[in-house]
This record gives structure tokens, sequence and C-alpha cells, in this order.
């Protein structure tokens, strides 16, 4: 009794825990949706889920071939229609084909089968559906975009060629500078000395300090020399 409880227990948990196989349709073109083995039986025990989203405009789900087991209240084998802030809309049985257009952009479907009675199956085609309203916002939304990309590409460039710019006054303001400092220097090379006095006196050459006896014999030496041929016995003749 016991190994029979924890056998049941185990077959619980193992259906409780099935996986759901979710596809994500986003296309702008005509998706063709199957339930699984179409148009053999689908298996038992599956769920299964569609999910549609777009930004604009609206979904067509149009029914070209359903075939479920029917139940009460679709409590057995259904495909739900879900979308946001709707009721939930459930299908099962056999349906003839019909188009079934969304409320919104978003739309969900989710396929669950039972552990009984499996039947044909659905063959759908969704179709993603814009009017005016709706293509003009996607433009007028589509150029938004482009326009904050521009600018932004716009703005970087301004920056990289601002950034060039300071570089290049910079560099143009250095050489400068070292030009003008190798001119000055050169002009200070070859300027001439303005005090001679002071490079001989650095460069050794010292004139001998002249005294007051020494300038009276030599005025004297000279004066001598100058009159001798032209005196006799220490006058002049004339």
């Amino acid at each position: 009794m016991i190994y029979w409880q924890v056998f049941c227990y185990a077959v619980l948990l193992i259906k409780g825990g099935r996986s759901k196989e979710v596809i994500d349709i986003t296309t702008e073109t005509n998706v063709e949706v199957f339930s699984t083995n179409y148009p053999r039986p689908y298996p038992s025990e599956e769920d299964k889920e569609w999910r549609m989203s777009q930004e604009y405009g609206k979904w067509q789900i149009i029914l070209v071939d359903f075939q479920l087991q029917n139940s009460i209240g679709c409590s057995k084998d259904y495909l739900e229609i879900n979308e946001e802030n709707s009721q939930p809309k459930r299908l099962c049985g056999r349906k003839s084909k019909q188009s079934i257009i969304s409320v919104g952009s978003k739309v969900r479907l989710h396929f669950h089968s039972d552990d009984q009675d499996e039947a044909r199956g659905f063959r759908l085609t969704v179709k993603r559906l814009m009017d005016d309203d709706d293509m003009k916002k996607k433009s007028k939304d589509e150029a938004a975009n482009v326009s904050v990309i521009n600018r932004m590409e716009e703005s970087w460039m301004f920056r990289v060629l601002l950034g060039a710019l300071g570089c290049a006054v910079l560099v143009f303001t250095v050489l400068i500078t070292l030009l003008c400092l190798e001119m000055r220097k050169k002009r200070l090379e070859h300027r001439p000395d303005r005090f001679n006095i002071s490079s001989f006196t650095d460069g050794g050459l010292h004139w001998p300090p002249r005294t007051r006896s020494d300038s009276k014999s030599y005025g004297r030496q000279n004066s001598n020399s100058s009159t001798a041929p032209l005196t006799q016995n220490g006058r002049f003749a004339f």
C-alpha cells in the first residue's frame, strides 16, 4: 500500500512538472500556426504557447481548420486567446473558418490538452494589421529616433573636431614660443659689448696707477725734448 502511494505521488509530480513550449512571433509577414502532429491527432498532456507582440497595430487570427476535444466550458482541451486588459477567450470542439481580430498589439495563444480523447488539432493563420493611424505613428516615431541618432552623431563629431582644433592651437603656440626664444638667443650672441673697460679688467689687463710725481717728470721730459734743438745756453735762439 505504501509503495502504491509513493508511485501515485511520483506520477502526480511528473504530470505537474511538465514543461511548456513558448514561441515568440514578431514578424510582419503572415505566420502559419499548427498544433503538434497536425493533421494527425495532437499528443495528450501538452502545453504550448505562442506570444505575438508588436509596437503598432493589431493581430488577425484566422481559424483555417479547428478540431479539439469538446467539453463544457472548454475545461479539457482548449486554445485560449489572452490579451491585455481583456478576459481570456477559450475555444474548443469544432469551429468553422472564422477570423478573430485582437484589441491591442500583444496577444498570447495557449494550447492545452488533457490525458485523453485527442482530436485532429488546428491550423491558424496569423496576420499583422496596421491602419493609417498606426502607420503615421510608426513613421513619426522612426523619424524621431533617426533625428535623435543624428544629433548624437553630430555632437560627437563636434567634440572630436573641437578637441583636434584645441591641440593644434596648443602646438602652434609652443612652436611660436620656441622660435621667439631661439631668435632672442641669437641676437644676444651677436650683440657687441658695451663696456670694453670691464672686459679688459676681466681679461687681466690692468693699467698701472699714475702718481703726481710721474706726471711732473713726464711733463719736463716732454718739454726738454721738444725745445732742445731750439735753445742755446738755456736761451731761445731767434
